[in-house]
């Protein structure tokens, strides 16, 4: 008889348990949310305003707790540790940059160019990873980008190369 082998499953984080938790305490609220309300519409029970508006803020807290749950696991996951130390090395750089290039020396369409000027671009790489931080709001093992590697150009100026 063969042992057939499953992948492993990487270790749960505490924080993703607590969100797999908060994900199925919510699912259990809507579900009976939606189940009071079509028993309403139908009128087959007596008394159920009081039940749902018991329901509902039950559903209101869980969607709470795995908002919170949500962000805990997104704020704890190695990938976004990954991509703030990535922020981290990129705006050094861009403070390098901005002490070289003195903005009074700099080229007029220089002064044009900002941060602001980026903001809405389109990347495949932002786009996946709000696609990610949706999806985790019903899959608590839904994962995450993995971390991009890039290259960080360091400059160094050598006196003597003058």
């Amino acid at each position: 008889m063969k042992t057939q082998l499953r992948p492993a499953t990487p270790p749960r984080s505490p924080e993703r348990a607590n969100l797999a938790a908060a994900i199925a305490r919510y699912v259990a609220a809507k579900a009976d949310v939606d189940r009071i309300e079509a028993a309403r519409e139908q009128k087959t029970e007596i008394g159920l305003d009081a039940r749902l508006k018991t329901a509902e803020q039950e559903l209101t807290w869980s969607r709470s707790l795995r908002d919170q749950a949500h962000r805990d696991a997104i704020r704890s996951a190695p990938e976004m540790a990954a991509l703030c130390e990535r922020y981290s090395v990129l705006c050094r750089e861009v403070a390098i940059l901005s002490q070289i290039i003195a903005v009074d020396y700099a080229p007029a369409s220089f002064h044009h160019n900002s941060l602001a000027n980026y903001s809405d671009l389109p990347t495949e790489e932002a786009s996946a990873w709000r696609a990610a931080i949706e999806a985790m709001k019903l899959d608590a093992n839904a994962p995450l980008p993995a971390p991009r590697i890039t290259e960080i150009r360091r400059i160094i100026v050598d006196p003597t190369a003058a």
